[in-house]
């Protein structure tokens, strides 16, 4: 179960962080946020629990304020 509510985000070129409080056991591959699936490209190690930072596929949409679950793929 992967759950995070989002608290910033940093749009770069080609991906999007974001970053907040989770709770989680595993990181799922594909993230839901207001029902639209995002790609996990990757994480950040450098935080430490209960924040986390995802790269995800790039968006231009504001994400702060929405919370993030396992898309189930």
């Amino acid at each position: 179960m992967f759950s995070m509510i989002i608290e910033k985000q940093l749009n770069l070129t080609d991906r999007t962080l974001i970053c907040g409080i989770s709770e989680y056991s595993i990181i799922p591959h594909t993230i839901l946020i207001e029902g639209i699936q995002y790609k996990v490209l990757g994480i950040s190690y450098s935080s430490k629990p209960p924040v986390i930072s995802l790269e995800i596929e790039h968006t231009t949409k504001n994400l702060v304020g929405n919370i993030a679950t396992d898309a189930g793929n």
